[in-house]
């Protein structure tokens, strides 16, 4: 979802024309950092996230009975129970009868932050329920516009399971683990689809959750300075190629690490265009960057509105790592990951991996809204 394949003539383009003296990524995914114990720390505060995707529906016209045949099954995953046996409670929550769920699941990364019932990570790793609610309004015809959903989508129990560091389903399985309250931008709900051009400074969600998760990760009181190291962890998926620059490959299942150092966002048309940096341009509400974008090669990458308002980074990276924590050397949370380009295979080289997201600065605000008491 996140990289797109660059073409051979694109990884031509590049070769020749980036600028050796942009930053170089750290390439290559780690178990531990021993030179680093309070980012390897954040092992225990950073889960697997498993949550509906709109892509095959079933329809239940008793999910009371549904839950417990789901969780009587044996041979699936207990994650995938989760999410499926979450959804249900929903709908009889909800009084949506029959009960239409996601039968499959999109599995990102998510985080504990300042208090240890607090969750985040990015919104397309959980908007896929959303876009379900409004197809199943829209299917009953019932009156919903951006008002009604604001409060019934930050209030209602959202559907998804967390696995920790261990393998270890630790949220979704019991009926008293809910969601309180969620928080996002909610100005993305005047997209029709949600997911469409969503810039990677909206790409973020929180969750306030009934019980304790974990220990929390504390904030960051500003960004680090350009060239400062800084750190993604969480699960990506597998990876190939890394070998040939002496580094290792994800496995696809555990726990990983990466190291990079955070960009000049000057520097980042040229880093990820092949070109001396032009100023902001747009090309589809997708990618920042120069107006001229090579062919569309980043078609499905996530832009911003300016270089200045996402973290840039030169970490190595990989689908699955969307919703990890950037770190800075103490542990601390310095913005959220959204989206990158990988050192995949021939793709991107360690001069132009790079990593990008949510900063600290507007982590904080949602955070400031998530606990601000109710009204």
């Amino acid at each position: 979802m996140l990289f797109s394949v660059l073409t051979s003539r694109a990884i031509l383009f590049l070769g020749i024309m980036i600028s050796s003296q942009l930053a170089f990524a750290e390439v290559g995914f780690l178990k531990t950092l021993p030179e680093f114990p309070q980012v390897e720390a954040a092992k225990e505060s950073v889960f697997k996230i498993f949550a509906p995707r709109t892509h095959e529906f079933r329809l239940f016209e008793n999910p009371s009975a549904t839950i417990e045949e789901v969780s009587k099954m044996t041979g699936v995953d207990e994650h995938e129970k989760a999410v499926i046996v979450s959804q249900l409670r929903g709908c009889l929550e909800l009084k949506l009868e029959p009960c239409i769920i996601d039968a499959t699941y999109v599995r990102g990364t998510a985080f504990v932050l300042e208090r240890d019932n607090v969750l985040a990570t990015v919104f397309h790793n959980v908007d896929f329920h959303l876009v379900t609610i409004r197809k199943y309004f829209a299917k009953f015809s019932r009156p919903i516009n951006v008002s009604i959903e604001k409060t019934m989508y930050g209030k209602m129990n959202h559907p998804f399971a967390l696995v920790n560091s261990k393998g270890e389903v630790v949220w979704g399985q019991l009926a008293d683990q809910k969601t309180i309250k969620m928080v996002m931008n909610w100005k993305v709900l005047d997209q029709k689809h949600l997911d469409n051009d969503l810039k990677s400074e909206d790409d973020w969600a929180l969750f306030q959750l009934s019980h304790p998760i974990g220990k929390p990760l504390k904030l960051a009181a500003s960004l680090p300075a350009i060239g400062e190291k800084v750190f993604v962890a969480g699960f990506p998926a597998e990876t190939q190629g890394r070998e040939k620059f002496g580094k290792a490959n994800s496995d696809g299942e555990s726990f990983f690490m990466t190291v990079g150092q955070v960009l000049d966002p000057s520097a980042v048309d040229g880093r990820l265009y092949g070109a001396p940096a032009v100023g902001v341009g747009f090309s589809g509400g997708m990618m920042p960057g120069p107006r001229s974008i090579m062919g569309g090669m980043f078609s499905q990458m996530r832009g911003c509105s300016s270089n200045e308002s996402c973290l840039y980074t030169t970490n190595d990276g990989k689908y699955g790592f969307s919703g990890s924590p950037f770190l800075n050397a103490q542990g601390e949370v310095v913005g959220v990951a959204t989206t990158g380009l990988p050192a995949e295979d021939e793709e991107v080289t360690p001069d132009s991996s790079t990593f990008w997201g949510v900063p600290v600065q507007t982590l904080r605000a949602a955070l400031e809204e998530l606990l601000a008491p109710a009204e």
